[in-house]
């Protein structure tokens, strides 16, 4: 399980989106990841924005900068470093200022990308696991919100039969 806690989720002409990982399992078969969304918009089967993605597992290092293109599953890769990975108490910034979207890992820059699709949008948090090779059924996510904090816990949740 992980959890993202923010206190800072900042709309703006140039947006930034930060928070704090919290693994809470050492479970080595999810592939977790947590997210940050910049310029997001999100509707029944549509999502649009940048998203900027952390892996939560050692054994498969990786934080990417997407562009959603809107129908589901629709997305287009920026860049893509397969060295680096979130861990426990890590905190995952993302920037963009003008066409320029930035990835920061505990206040070091570690991807750049640029892209001038969208112009407006909300950030965002999300978090996933991802089992064998996809999503699904097996995972839902909890939102706690309050005026001056946010939290994203993920949890696992057994399968009914």
């Amino acid at each position: 399980m992980a959890r993202l806690q923010s206190n800072n989720l900042i709309a703006d002409s140039s947006s930034t989106a930060h928070a704090t990982v919290h693994i809470v399992t050492a479970d080595t078969a999810k592939a977790g990841e947590v997210e940050l969304r910049l310029r997001s918009s999100l509707s029944a089967h549509n999502c649009a924005g940048y998203e900027i993605t952390w892996n939560t597992k050692p054994g498969n290092k990786y934080v990417t900068i997407v562009r959603w293109n809107g129908p589901s599953g629709n997305f287009s890769s920026l860049k893509l470093d397969n060295t680096i990975y979130a861990k426990d108490g890590d905190v995952i910034k993302a920037t963009i200022i003008g066409s320029t979207i930035t990835a920061y890992l505990n206040g070091v820059q570690v991807l750049e990308a640029t892209d001038t699709t969208y112009t407006t949008g909300q950030p965002g948090v999300g978090a996933g696991f991802y089992l064998g090779g996809g999503s699904g059924s097996n995972s839902s996510t909890v939102f706690r919100v309050s005026p001056r904090r946010m939290d994203l816990v993920l949890f696992r949740m057994p399968r009914r039969v």
